[in-house]
């Protein structure tokens, strides 16, 4: 679940669930180089699932990193 509204302030609220795309986008790194915990691993793959842009930054990501 994409939830690009709370992104742009970067903030959680009490009843929000899921990463921002911030949190998702900081965790790439770690990502790519297999540093997550199983559990960062589970909420990074389902916010990715429902997130184009996302996807879209971690392939950019992969291919920089790959030069």
């Amino acid at each position: 679940m994409c939830v690009s509204k709370r992104e742009t302030m970067g903030a959680r609220d009490a009843d929000s669930v899921g990463l921002t795309c911030r949190e998702a986008i900081g965790l790439f790194a770690d990502y790519l180089e297999s540093a997550l915990s199983e559990q960062e691993i589970s909420e990074l793959e389902e916010h990715l699932a429902g997130c184009g842009p996302c996807q879209a930054y971690l392939n950019t990501y992969r291919r920089t990193r790959d030069l």
